[in-house]
């Protein structure tokens, strides 16, 4: 039998099976990081201070599955969902289940968005049963050790790089929200789906969310006054750089803007002893074949999905 228990209430519950199996998982997928082992022990903390709602299956006095999800710009985010191998796949169903009515009371049930390891096949059966549509986003890695200076590239006319500047915050935000605009991105993170949204993500992004804010890595172009282009660049936890947007609007693409921001970045990150500079492109997204290009490959992935599935979501077959 299978008792689902508030992750916050299970003191006499043991989760170590559970948090080897998701820590090994996650490893497996290439998207493991150095704290996964206690991600159990921050989600119940973070359950505590009502910062995330979290539901563990269990069975026999031992944690055999977890979800956690919270409500964060209008919609619901599923945040976690796993299951042990040998556990029924309606256990996944049904934490799913649990965190959707959830949001729902919560009145962030309309929409729901999650980002997610390669998804075990339980899962992804939970999710499609539901009417999650998902695409799957590649993380991607150069090594920036021996491959010399990156030189400054020579814009056309007109144009400007410079590094951040706080005071194009909103020209900046605008730019990768029009720059999103009819893509997959646009549908799958919640983000980039108004003006306010982005530049409350961006705002976010310079307080730290996806890692330190490197302001001198991180770069924007201008042309007769106004922000074309521009990067967020962020240093992770072990010394990895890390290019959480680079945007550039589509009447100025082609121009060698985002490869110029690239190329400050680099030489940034290399400049100050750093090895690695990481990324993440969705799929089939064009600019793909300009980090490519950089010599960036692909270490890992993540699939992110919505909820209910857009109209506008192209047909895959």
């Amino acid at each position: 039998m299978v008792d689902f228990i508030p992750l916050e209430d299970m003191q006499t519950v043991s989760c170590s099976r559970l948090s080897a199996g998701l820590a090994a998982y996650r490893a497996a997928t290439g998207m493991s990081l150095p704290e996964d082992w206690r991600i159990l022990e921050y989600l119940k903390a973070a359950a505590r201070r009502g910062a995330v709602q979290a539901l563990a299956a269990v069975t026999s006095r031992e944690a055999v599955g977890v979800a956690a999800w919270y409500p964060e710009h209008g919609v619901g985010v599923l945040d976690l969902l796993y299951v042990l191998p040998e556990v029924s796949p309606e256990v996944a169903h049904a934490l799913l289940r649990y965190a959707m009515d959830d949001l729902r009371r919560r009145g962030r049930g309309d929409s729901i968005y999650a980002e997610l390891p390669p998804v075990q096949t339980v899962v992804d059966a939970a999710l499609t049963a539901e009417g999650f549509v998902g695409v799957q986003r590649w993380l991607m890695q150069i090594d920036l050790v021996g491959r010399g200076e990156w030189p400054v590239i020579r814009l056309p006319c007109g144009y400007t790089l410079s590094a951040w500047r706080d005071e194009r915050v909103e020209q900046a935000a605008q730019v990768i929200y029009r720059a999103n605009i009819g893509t997959l991105d646009a549908l799958i993170i919640p983000e980039l789906s108004t003006p306010d949204s982005t530049l409350c993500i961006v705002r976010q992004s310079l307080q730290g969310r996806y890692g330190a804010f490197d302001r001198a890595a991180s770069g924007i172009v201008e042309a007769d006054g106004q922000v074309v282009a521009a990067s967020l660049a962020t240093r992770r936890r072990g010394g990895q750089g890390f290019t959480a947007e680079i945007c550039v609007l589509p009447e100025y693409r082609r121009q060698g803007l985002a490869r110029a921001l690239m190329h400050q970045a680099h030489a940034v990150f290399a400049a100050d002893g750093l090895t690695e500079a990481l990324l993440g492109v969705t799929v089939g997204n064009p600019a793909l074949l300009l980090y490519e290009s950089l010599g960036y490959s692909m270490i890992g992935s993540v699939w992110s999905y919505i909820w209910p599935r857009p109209q506008s979501w192209p047909d895959t077959g």
